[in-house]
């Protein structure tokens, strides 16, 4: 394991661990897992090569027109996260009033 690989999972354990976010997530990327960050599609791309996942299957939920631009460079849907967002995204694929809405991206 090279330092910078160290270093990456020392600041997960130290950021996300206390959080109690990680049990919920197989794959977490943190801003040193990528040279490029939004709106550049670098982190989706890492996500996508860590997961295994086809792009035409997955889908950003962001709140800023960065996030709208990092997913539709990778080749993913966006949906705008509209609780948090105070952007007009209109190229988003969805638009999502409340956290619940959520639910209605899996029966798709």
């Amino acid at each position: 394991m090279t330092s910078d690989l160290c270093h990456s999972w020392s600041n997960r354990a130290k950021e996300i661990a206390p959080l109690g976010f990680d049990k919920y997530f197989e794959h977490i990327i943190l801003v040193e897992d990528t040279t490029e960050h939004k709106p550049a599609p670098a982190p989706m791309l890492e996500y996508l090569r860590r997961a295994g996942a086809n792009p035409g299957n997955v889908v950003y939920v962001g709140d800023t027109v960065y996030d709208e631009q990092c997913a539709t460079s990778a080749g993913v849907s966006f949906a705008r996260a509209a609780w948090g967002s105070h952007q007009d995204i209109p190229n988003a694929t969805y638009n999502l009033e409340t956290p619940n809405d959520l639910l209605t991206l899996t029966t798709k």
